[in-house]
C-alpha cells in the first residue's frame, strides 16, 4: 500500500506506509573529527535496513561487515558512527532501503568537550608560578 510522497516540516515521507520518523538526536553537538556514536530516536521498522548521511557524507554502522547499512537497535533508536565533517549545522538524513526518508539537524563543533569543567579551564590563565611547581623556583634557604 502506498500513501504517496511529500514533505511536512523537517520530515520527508514517501513510498510505502513505513513507520520512519525522527524525533531527537543525541548528542545534539559533536566534534568535526567524527568517530562519535550518534543515536537518533524516533520510529523505525526493525525489519528494515537504513542508510544515514550527515551533511551529505555517509555515516558508518559501527558494526564490522555492515559498512554503511545500518539496522535500528530497537523500534525507537538508530545508532551510527559520525564521519569526519566540517563545522556548522548539518542535516542527518535517514533513508529506508525501500525509499522513505526523514531528516533532523545536528551541530558540528570544532571541538566537543563533554565536561563543563574542562571548558572552564580555558577561561583561566596557564600556570602562573603558583602551586607545587612554584616551589621548585623558590630559593632554598
Amino acid at each position: 500500500m502506498s500513501y504517496g510522497t511529500g514533505t511536512y516540516g523537517t520530515q520527508t515521507y514517501g513510498g510505502d506506509a513505513g513507520v520512519l520518523s525522527l524525533d531527537a538526536v543525541a548528542p545534539e553537538r559533536a566534534s568535526r573529527l567524527g568517530g562519535e556514536l550518534i543515536t537518533v530516536t524516533g520510529s523505525f521498522d526493525t525489519a528494515e535496513s537504513y542508510t544515514v548521511t550527515v551533511g551529505g557524507v555517509a555515516a558508518y554502522s559501527g558494526v564490522a561487515g555492515q559498512g554503511n547499512t545500518i539496522s535500528p537497535t530497537s523500534d525507537t533508536e538508530l545508532s551510527f558512527v559520525l564521519p569526519p565533517l566540517g563545522t556548522g549545522s548539518k542535516t542527518i538524513v535517514v533513508t529506508e532501503v525501500g525509499g522513505s526518508s526523514a531528516n533532523i539537524s545536528l551541530t558540528i563543533l570544532e571541538r566537543n568537550f563533554g565536561s563543563a569543567s574542562f571548558e572552564m579551564r580555558r577561561l583561566f590563565p596557564r600556570w602562573q608560578g603558583v602551586g607545587p611547581r612554584s616551589l621548585e623556583l623558590e630559593p632554598q634557604e
